[in-house]
């Protein structure tokens, strides 16, 4: 049986979205989160859960994971779009990671 290799530059992303899941952890219980309303650290606790599940699947070279991670990329895109919060930091990361995460689809199971 052959094993497929993650790329890389693969690895490095995923290990940055944890830290990223860590800052967003952080961020959470500040102030500025709190002002959003109260549906917005729910919504940052539940996308950190997300995030972690997908980048689990995709550092284990799941093809079902980079299809989801794409769906939850735009939904969270377009909820920080709408509440004025979208920025560079919120869509580089994640865009990275499904490029390469497409870019190696072909060597995932």
């Amino acid at each position: 049986m052959q094993t497929s290799s993650r790329p890389n530059f693969l690895t490095l992303l995923c290990f940055l979205n944890i830290i990223g899941a860590i800052l967003t952890l952080l961020y959470l219980f500040s102030p500025q989160s709190k002002q959003m309303g109260a549906w917005f650290p729910m919504f940052l606790s539940m996308s950190v859960i997300i995030n972690l599940a997908l980048i689990a699947g995709i550092w284990m070279m799941r093809k079902m994971a980079v299809r989801l991670y794409t769906g939850w990329f735009l939904i969270q895109q377009l909820i920080y779009y709408f509440v004025k919060l979208w920025a560079w930091n919120v869509f580089l990361l994640p865009a990275l990671i499904l490029i390469m995460g497409w870019l190696a689809y072909k060597e995932m199971k």
